[in-house]
């Protein structure tokens, strides 16, 4: 259809506001004749347009922040946030007030200014406190303000730590005596705020003991207790990381329970290749000894072939005449002869020999780890039909061997046969079955109606296309409206006809004339705009309008 030029009667102006209204009103009409569906989508997309648009202005007007200060103290927080808000720097606040953030571009900037102003001051800890002694300060100041000091310091590294919040770090140094041979050892005790919703784990727990012991000269790990905030001890003086004694009770049953797991399920891995899945049940018990414990022993061991340290000998001979009568005393002094009429010759040796052998010295010091083996209790059970041809000796055999059976300190295994109830897991097995076809229906039928459905929306697609190419088929055929046929496009707009005289001096038959020209133009016009709104319907009414003059 070619374009139209402007309709008789219509009066082409070149103002502005007159144009944009005649916009505004070919708007709304192309609006009003767009169907429901795509006048909901064109709505959708302009909203998401507008919202769209609305984020990334927010997005682009909206400064990066970065971090100026992390885990700072209460009161370092409020002294920079009450410098930033005097020097009109906008900032947020982050991890409960310990975090400040400032817009990326300026973190630097306000770093430097705020060292300038002393910020943060980190609560006068650490070893900022030596720097306030005057040189009037005492011994005793000077130590106590180290010991504070090296505590500051050890609590500030603790909070470093990912998950604490806050730590305080207590020290116990003895003062040196000159008169004692041995010294009391250093202790310390660490308490440990963690963040909402964290805990320390047992890794943790000993990074802490050994970063406090390590920085105490003369302080050993077992030295060191650490608690949390909520009063759970995590590391006991003189037992380690873990609690009471050597190992806590809780950190205990689990390292037992993990054994039993351990051993069990390799067990029953052995087990179902064996007999089969399902076949055989094992469960072990296991006591382990959580105990610590340091063994020193010293043997000494003489090497042969090796020359003595010393050796001395010592030798002694004698030869002479024997002794005189002898006899026994009587009365008066007098000697009794007793039948030995004179002496005779003696002689006599005595050798003696002392040798010092090097002797070698070994020392062996053991430290027992705690979570041997104490006892270990092992019991299978197999079922009857499953083992009617297997070799149960053969069988316990295999499993003394594959659970490290020791009769020496008190193990116990027993291999059993009793017949299985396999109620329960032939229902489960139905269950399941039952189970996996109805979910296998379930998809079939839901592959079904997905299929359907792309079928359904594949048809609709086609029929839309089919209907908006005949529709754009029918605005495009000429209509032959007779009288009120669209005019062809001019060159150039028609003259406007010449205003009429006044009523009053026209003669009678050119008012009525007139007024019928009137009436043929506002018809003409309404039907131009009922064409324009809905060119379908027009056609189609003029094709019946023509068929029933044909049939007449």
């Amino acid at each position: 259809m070619s374009p139209r030029g402007p309709r008789q009667g219509q009066v082409v102006s070149n103002d502005p506001r007159v144009l944009a209204t005649q916009k505004a009103r070919q708007a709304r009409s192309a609006w009003s004749e767009l169907p429901g569906a795509q006048k909901t989508v064109a709505t959708v997309v302009l909203v998401a347009l507008l919202a769209g648009g609305y984020a990334f202005w927010q997005w682009q007007s909206t400064p990066a922040y970065g971090p100026l200060f992390t885990g700072m103290s209460s009161s370092d927080g409020g002294a920079v946030v009450q410098q930033l808000q005097a020097a009109g720097v906008p900032y947020k606040l982050t991890d409960g007030g310990a975090t400040v953030l400032v817009p990326s571009d300026q973190v630097y900037e306000q770093r430097l200014q705020m060292s300038a102003a002393g910020l943060p001051s980190g609560d006068g800890g650490g070893y900022s406190l030596l720097d306030e002694q005057g040189v009037t300060a005492s011994q005793f100041q000077q130590k106590v303000a180290y010991q504070r000091a090296v505590e500051g310091e050890l609590a500030s590294t603790i909070q470093a730590i990912d998950g604490v919040e806050a730590a305080v770090v207590h020290l116990a140094i003895p003062e040196k005596d000159v008169f004692l041979e041995a010294d009391d050892a250093p202790t310390a005790s660490v308490l440990v705020k963690t963040q909402a919703g964290r805990s320390l784990e047992k890794g943790q727990v000993q990074a802490v003991v050994n970063l406090v012991s390590s920085s105490v000269e003369g302080m050993e790990p077992d030295a060191v207790t650490v608690v949390d905030g909520e009063g759970t001890l995590l590391s006991a003086s003189g037992t380690g990381v873990g609690g009471a004694g050597s190992m806590g009770g809780g950190e205990a049953a689990d390292m037992t329970a993990e054994y039993e797991q351990r051993v069990a399920g390799s067990l029953q891995t052995l087990l179902d290749t064996v007999v089969g899945r399902g076949k055989a049940v094992a469960t072990v018990t296991a006591d382990l000894d959580f105990d610590a414990r340091d063994t020193t022993t010293e043997r000494f061991i003489a090497e042969d072939g090796v020359p003595p340290l010393s050796e001395t000998s010592d030798t002694e001979t004698y030869t002479g005449a024997g002794s005189g009568e002898a006899g026994v005393l009587g009365p008066d002094n007098i000697v009794v002869p007793n039948g030995t009429l004179g002496g005779a010759e003696s002689a006599y040796e005595s050798e003696s020999r002392t040798v010092n052998n090097a002797v070698g010295k070994v020392t062996e010091k053991v430290q027992s780890a705690p979570g041997a083996v104490q006892r270990l209790n092992v019991s299978v059970v197999v079922d009857r039909d499953a083992v009617a041809r297997t070799d149960m000796l053969a069988l316990q055999n295999t499993v003394s061997a594959a659970v490290g059976f020791d009769a020496a300190r008190g193990d116990q295994i027993n291999v059993t046969q009793m017949p299985f109830d396999t109620g329960d897991a032939e229902a489960v097995a139905e269950e399941l079955e039952a189970a996996e076809a109805a979910e296998a229906a379930a998809g079939q039928q839901q592959t079904i109606w997905n299929a359907a459905l792309a079928g359904l929306v594949l048809v609709v697609v086609i029929l839309s296309i089919i209907l908006g190419a005949r529709g754009r088929r029918r605005r495009s055929e000429p209509v032959d409206l007779g009288l009120y046929a669209p005019l062809e496009e001019e060159p150039e707009p028609a003259p406007l006809p010449p205003v009429p005289a006044p009523r009053e001096a026209l003669p009678p038959a050119a008012d009525a004339e007139r007024m019928q020209l009137d009436a043929l133009s506002r018809q003409r016009e309404e039907v131009l705009e009922l064409v324009d709104r809905e060119p379908a319907e027009v056609a189609e009414l003029l094709r019946s309008w023509l068929a029933d003059r044909r049939s007449s």
